[in-house]
């Protein structure tokens, strides 16, 4: 064999070889890694950059709703939150990173922009949600890492307290399918929930929590990740389209995943939302071949 052939075939080998440790890496993030989200939104639409971190909390949905639901207390007293500057207009959500010590941490990185002397201010904010679930007031401590006020002219989408709203809703939502037993939704919001139900030819349609009973039958135990969430006003009422993975063991012991797609119609309350109806489908199978990518 020639240098000229040995070269050309160890570059074959090499790039070969290269795509295969790529391919790998690719799924192995896809199933192993979970993922935070830059959130850029444009009019009721979401649209999510993923990137993997470390997951250990299997109360991520429930702390992650905790922090939407104080960004959009923020919002609706526009008023100082801690260290927040007062009269605030709009927070954007930067970075985010789950941190796993003695106790759970989030630390995000938002822009608050805020009204000063009638002119439009931003301040960058690095801050860190402490949480504990051994307890019953999870949400322990908010601690500010860094602060620094932004003086470029930096054009800021809506970012209000609708937004954070239905996202502390819908992060609590799968919380609550992550496990019924302890959810951060009240009983009163499900009570008169139409749920409809479709995985592959499997259909099922009952109360909530018959339909969850039985989701959990068809699919095995795991957990829900957000992936994507729009928004679109029915009349008086919210429609929201939840985009969700899902990563667990099914009933016949293997692993699985699966891809979700659930619209939900809420009435909006004085005290949050009521879940109207759920028209749930499974846009991938949960089983085989897709279980063959966790081996």
């Amino acid at each position: 064999m020639t240098d000229l052939v040995k070269l050309k075939t160890l570059s074959c080998i090499y790039y070969h070889a290269k795509a295969f440790c790529v391919l790998n890496l690719s799924i192995t993030l896809c199933c192993f890694g979970l993922y935070t989200s830059n959130v850029y939104a444009s009019d009721n639409s979401i649209k999510v950059q993923q990137r993997p971190v470390i997951e250990e909390s299997k109360d991520l949905n429930k702390a992650i709703s905790s922090v939407m639901q104080w960004y959009m207390n923020a919002l609706k007293l526009k008023a100082n939150k801690l260290y927040y500057p007062e009269h605030i207009q709009n927070i954007q959500i930067l970075d985010a990173e789950l941190l796993t010590e003695s106790r759970d941490n989030i630390v995000l990185k938002i822009w608050i922009s805020y009204l000063k002397s009638g002119k439009t201010k931003i301040r960058q904010i690095k801050e860190n949600f402490v949480f504990d679930f051994n307890k019953s007031n999870h949400f322990i401590k908010l601690n500010e890492l860094s602060s620094k006020d932004i003086y470029s002219n930096v054009s800021l989408e809506k970012y209000d307290a609708d937004y954070y709203q239905q996202r502390s809703f819908a992060y609590a939502w799968l919380a609550l399918m992550d496990d019924s037993s302890d959810s951060t939704l009240p009983k009163k919001v499900f009570e008169s929930t139409h749920y409809q139900l479709e995985i592959g030819d499997q259909r099922f349609t009952g109360s909530l929590l018959n339909t969850l009973n039985k989701r959990i039958s068809l699919m095995g135990n795991g957990k829900h990740f957000l992936r994507s969430i729009s928004a679109q006003a029915i009349g008086n009422n919210l429609q929201l389209t939840l985009i969700s993975s899902w990563r667990g063991i099914s009933p016949s012991n293997k692993p699985s995943i699966a891809k979700i797609e659930q619209i939900i119609e809420l009435e909006k309350t004085l005290n949050g939302y009521q879940i109207l109806s759920i028209k749930e489908q499974h846009l991938l199978p949960d089983i085989a071949p897709w279980e063959k990518m966790l081996c």
